[in-house]
């Protein structure tokens, strides 16, 4: 981020230095993350249909403090991922596979993907969260909105019936969650929403792989959400495919779409507030440095 602090005059007071310290470590602490900058008020949505993602082969997504994001390979702008294991890559996958991993989910050189995983034991695979991040920018407070994704079935493993856990949570824009909270289904700060959980829709036959874009492997889920999200705030939505117990199935997510649905104006700030602030300004006796602060994103 650049911030520059010029001083209008040579002169200045041990409390103008002061203000000028304040600044600058509020600078070095505005956020870094990318995101996916909202300001629709008229009902358009935000979409994601991953069809960015690899068709072939694999390449490594960034896994590292202070945040994993697939933008740089895989242009998600806004979309992180991140698993408990050590492993870094995201592999295409049509369905055939059976070793645990981050997978870019699709038919063999079709450019319709899908973002999902197969959980594993191993240190270097264990459970795996993705999650995008929504900033507020429509200039209201966000009261309600729509979330809609659909759930895709990339390989039968003959187990048990399994479920990728969805849960949203709204966080001030300079306090991201952490991995280790992003990977834990039952932290602070997020609500689970059961009726958008995604459960395997294919529960018998025989095991291996299967076309997620077919009807009978797949299954659309959406839900109205009554949350408020501040102007400036973030709203995390995450999906959580941790290690199930026996062979795990190949899951995925596709075509995002968020829509705000409902706003309200932002609370003006108490004249009395104003009025103070310009009345210690004025107090000072001295020119105030011009602050530049950061453009956040």
């Amino acid at each position: 981020m650049n911030m520059r602090l010029q001083r209008a005059s040579s002169g200045s007071d041990s409390l103008v230095e002061l203000m000028a310290a304040v600044v600058i470590v509020f600078a070095a602490a505005c956020p870094v993350h990318a995101q996916v900058n909202y300001t629709s008020t008229t009902g358009a949505p935000y979409i994601q249909t991953f069809d960015t993602l690899l068709q072939t082969g694999r390449t490594a997504f960034q896994q590292s403090s202070p945040s994993t994001t697939l933008d740089t390979t895989n242009q998600l702008v806004g979309w992180y991922a991140y698993r408990s294991g050590s492993s870094t890559q995201i592999t295409a996958n049509d369905g055939s596979m059976t070793t645990g991993g981050l997978y870019s989910y699709g038919s063999t050189g079709s450019s319709d993907r899908a973002l999902g995983s197969i959980g594993a034991t191993s240190t270097a695979i264990g459970d795996f969260v993705w999650a995008v991040r929504i900033r507020n920018n429509t200039g209201l407070d966000i009261t309600g909105f729509t979330i809609k994704y659909t759930g895709e079935q990339w390989r039968y493993s003959a187990a048990t019936q399994q479920t990728v856990q969805f849960s949203y949570g709204i966080f001030a824009s300079g306090n991201a969650p952490s991995q280790s909270t992003l990977l834990n289904t039952a932290a602070a700060g997020f609500t689970a929403a059961d009726g958008m959980r995604f459960s395997n829709p294919v529960t018998s036959g025989s095991f291996g792989a299967l076309d997620g874009n077919m009807d009978a492997n797949r299954t659309i889920l959406t839900q109205p959400v009554h949350a408020t999200i501040p102007v400036g705030q973030d709203l995390w939505v995450r999906w959580n495919d941790i290690n199930h117990a026996g062979n795990d199935h190949g899951f995925a997510t596709d075509d995002i779409s968020f829509t705000a649905t409902s706003f309200q104006p932002v609370p003006a700030p108490p004249a009395a507030i104003s009025l103070g602030i310009g009345g210690f300004i004025g107090l000072l006796g001295a020119r105030v440095p011009r602050l530049r602060f950061c453009n956040r994103k």
